[in-house]
């Protein structure tokens, strides 16, 4: 599986939860919006940040959510994810 799929399972997964209207009229006007280079605004040490995590990802060095969420809920059985 490409990173683009992963990206792509990933926001599907997110979106099957209970998401209103509204949150998805937000999400469709942002993604209609022309992309622009956001890098300018950020501090450096994020800008690397967010390269050492997609240098990452498309190593395979990545735990999917819904691995996370078993490790959190395995260590904090009460809690309610």
């Amino acid at each position: 599986m490409s990173t683009l799929d992963i990206k792509k399972s990933a926001i599907i997964e997110l979106l099957s939860g209970s998401v209103d209207e509204s949150t998805l009229t937000k999400i469709l006007n942002l993604l209609s919006q022309p992309s622009s280079s956001k890098s300018e605004e950020l501090p450096s040490e994020v800008v690397d940040g967010i390269k050492r995590g997609k240098s990452q990802i498309s190593t395979g060095k990545f735990v999917s959510n819904d691995e996370m969420k078993a490790r959190y809920q395995k260590r904090f059985p009460n809690a309610k994810i």
